[in-house]
């Protein structure tokens, strides 16, 4: 499978790109529909475990940097 890097990918621009659904997505990385449907949606940021295994998922398309928040949000 070929994937498209783009710089600070999300995890939703990830599965749409893919046409992966969020239970196809979380039996992949062992979590539930939920949890990556909250993550997708960024209501929630993933575990470092989780991260961990999204970006493995991913082959490194989405990685743990990308759910950190960027300068800009933590100053507001």
């Amino acid at each position: 499978m070929y994937v498209m890097h783009i710089k600070n990918m999300t995890l939703d621009q990830f599965l749409s790109i893919h046409q992966m659904t969020n239970a196809e997505f979380a039996f992949k990385i062992g979590r539930d529909t939920s949890t990556v449907s909250r993550i997708r949606k960024s209501k929630t940021r993933p575990d470092w475990q989780t991260a961990a295994k999204i970006n493995a998922a991913t082959n490194g398309a989405v990685t743990p940097n990308d759910f950190m928040p960027t300068i800009p949000q933590v100053l507001a």
